[in-house]
């Protein structure tokens, strides 16, 4: 049967996110992107020859929460970050082909890190607790299971 893989992810696009990526985003997360094809051409990253790309949105398992996705391509002009688009996903699929990593390395370059390397944007875990990535700016670390700390310690 498989594990389960959930991602939570949230970011700020940069201002100069071009035009056809927020185009393909914003069909992406809508709810037509699955019952339609995407009509000017998919973006050439090898995460849309993965064979689930098109589940991420919506993915969901009782093994986890449910599935939460949202992209804004424009924030209100009274908040701070008025002109950055958001991306923001949580579900979970079985990832046997990478999918979920797929699309963080896609993702990346168009995320506004406030120039620091160490800004994190969520995580992806296993069902089975075999790993946790975390996701940050400059790319994904993954913390194996003898890394996590015992909660005991934690908490003294």
């Amino acid at each position: 049967m498989g594990n389960y893989s959930e991602i939570v992810f949230s970011a700020r696009l940069r201002k100069d996110t071009p035009e056809k990526v927020l185009d393909f985003l914003e069909w992406y997360f809508s709810a037509r992107g699955i019952d339609e094809k995407y009509g000017p051409g998919l973006p050439d990253h090898e995460f849309f020859t993965k064979p689930r790309w098109d589940m991420l949105p919506n993915a969901a398992s009782a093994s986890y929460t449910s599935p939460f996705s949202r992209f804004k391509r424009k924030i209100s002009e009274r908040d701070f970050w008025a002109g950055y688009p958001e991306v923001q996903i949580r579900c979970n699929i079985k990832n046997y082909a990478e999918e979920l990593e797929s699309f963080v390395d896609w993702i990346l370059p168009y995320t506004d890190g406030d120039g620091y390397g160490d800004t994190l944007y969520g995580y992806i875990k296993n069902e089975d607790g075999r790993y946790v990535h975390l996701i940050f700016a400059d790319g994904i670390a993954t913390a194996e299971p003898e890394d996590k700390p015992n909660t005991a310690e934690v908490l003294v």
